[in-house]
């Protein structure tokens, strides 16, 4: 009895090494980076060359109506003395509609991987409790058919993921 009870415990680990080998294989396999340009564009970007004789290619994000865009460009990548690499990013919120923003919420996680917490990112505010980068108390509003333009320095060669969690629009 013991012996038969040995060979299903026995099969039952087969089973669940092999499960977990495919499934790690599957995760693997997916991969949400984008080449594009020198970098990658994170999950849920789409890389945009638009100036294909210089292979000129920007990360985009954009919101259901196209009124909202995040252009995220790559500018450079370096490694310090100890190997570690860096890349520096600049975005632009691009405005498409005719009304005024005054506040607008983008989302991060956790490939938001700053250099230095408060020094890498400027013309932004990072709200590091929520995640969400917002305007800066400095500017009252992105004006219709207008950009804002924010950068910030990350771990690596990947644009980081961001999403739009929010648009106010000032009515006239």
């Amino acid at each position: 009895m013991d012996y038969l009870n040995l060979n299903i415990f026995k099969i039952f680990i087969i089973i669940l090494m092999v499960s977990i080998y495919f499934i790690n294989f599957i995760r693997c396999d997916i991969d949400y980076k984008v080449p594009c340009g020198d970098g990658y564009c994170g999950f849920d970007q789409m890389c945009y060359n638009y100036n294909p004789v210089d292979d000129v290619s920007v990360c985009l994000l954009s919101d259901s109506f196209n009124l909202l865009e995040l252009v995220q460009s790559f500018e450079k990548t370096w490694s310090d003395h100890r190997g570690d690499e860096y890349s520096l990013f600049r975005v632009k919120i691009i405005n498409h509609s005719n009304k005024p923003i005054s506040h607008i919420y983008i989302g991060t996680d956790f490939t938001f991987d700053l250099k230095q917490q408060n020094s890498s990112v400027w013309n932004i505010r990072l709200d590091t409790w929520n995640n969400f980068l917002t305007l800066p108390n400095y500017v009252n509003s992105i004006r219709p058919f207008s950009y804002h333009l924010f950068g910030y320095i990350v771990r690596g060669n990947t644009s980081p993921n961001m999403v739009i969690r929010s648009i106010t629009y000032v009515d006239f």
